[in-house]
């Protein structure tokens, strides 16, 4: 994926339904062997973050309330998910906004891969931005528990903080572009 990255030797060390823990050989820049530990998504390269918008005089930006078993916790997020293997980015992110949230839309734009948390794993994901055109009933699996958001645009950074401080956790990438849209 970058012309820059060095060549090592990765150990699975365990194995599970979902995730993987990882064990990278490498040589730092001084030549010694160094290892680091990570974890790695099982049966997928990725997954598809979809920024979605409902356009109109009060844009509204689509989010998701869902329980997150790690946290423990509801997470305000965007709907996001797994690519399927073979799926393009844009089918992924056309699916999981319907499935999520009930919305259909158009894909206006694919940002390139980004990494969350590259200190921890070596997950990337895609941002898609869509426009939502056409809402039907959401198609949550049976261990989803998802509420569909539509949060105005121009108050979205001081609603998430109202979800934060009732309790709620926050997604990286909804809260750093909510702060991104609000900055001078």
């Amino acid at each position: 994926m970058n012309k820059e990255s060095r060549a090592s030797e990765v150990t699975i060390c365990h194995e599970g339904s979902w995730l993987h823990f990882c064990e990278r050989r490498l040589n730092d820049r001084n030549g010694a062997e160094q290892r680091w530990e990570f974890i790695r998504r099982a049966g997928t390269g990725g997954a598809c973050c979809v920024i979605a918008h409902i356009p109109g005089p009060a844009r509204r930006v689509l989010c998701v309330k869902q329980f997150r078993p790690a946290l423990a916790r509801y997470c305000i997020e965007f709907p996001a998910g797994l690519l399927d293997s073979g799926e393009s980015f844009e089918a992924c992110a056309r699916r999981e906004l319907k499935e999520e949230t009930g919305w259909e839309g158009c894909v206006l734009n694919v940002d390139p891969p980004i990494f969350s948390s590259p200190g921890m794993t070596d997950e990337w994901v895609v941002l898609v931005h869509m426009e939502a055109t056409e809402r039907h009933a959401p198609d949550h699996g049976d261990l989803e528990e998802i509420e569909t958001l539509e949060i105005p645009e121009r108050q979205l950074r001081t609603r998430l903080q109202e979800y934060h401080d009732a309790g709620c956790a926050l997604d990286s990438k909804l809260w750093t572009w909510a702060v991104g849209r609000t900055m001078p």
